[in-house]
């Protein structure tokens, strides 16, 4: 398993038992005045795409999971697996096109049919979602997987 997070791409590790993986950062964060600003980082999407896909390939990647509650990665993510051939598969911590207004809804309306129709299973936080999900979108597989936690 290779995990993928955000944040300074050569901070430490936090304590892991042995067995654990590594937890590779990646910050596409555009910094102006010292603070990271998110809109921004949309600009650096495609570095980010570029360095999913460069630890897929190093790490010899079979299938890719990726969790939403941020269109940003989940996107990201969609692009190294479609690029790669690689077998993908969603984890919805909460709703997505269901759940935005505006500019933000426009742009979910585009990418949710691309994650739903790509994934071969879409995972989901609770019963509740995956019945909700079921009634909305019959056509497609969604499996309840609670939270790792």
């Amino acid at each position: 398993m290779v995990v993928i997070g955000e944040g300074k791409e050569n901070q430490t590790q936090p304590d892991r038992a042995a067995n654990y993986p590594k937890i590779h950062y990646i910050d596409p964060n555009i910094r102006l005045f010292g603070r990271g600003q998110t809109y921004f980082r949309w600009l650096n999407f495609g570095r980010l795409v570029k360095r999913i896909e460069d630890l897929a390939k190093a790490e010899k990647c079979t299938s890719i999971l990726v969790v939403f509650p941020d269109e940003f990665y989940m996107n990201a993510a969609y692009k190294v697996s479609k690029k790669l051939n690689l077998p993908f598969y969603t984890w919805f911590h909460n709703t997505y096109l269901d759940n935005r207004e505006g500019l933000l809804k426009t742009v979910a309306k585009r990418l949710q049919p691309r994650f739903f129709d790509h994934a071969r299973t879409n995972f989901v936080m609770s019963d509740g979602m995956n019945n909700y999900y079921k009634k909305a979108y019959p056509n497609l597989s969604f499996t309840t997987l609670t939270h790792g936690f």
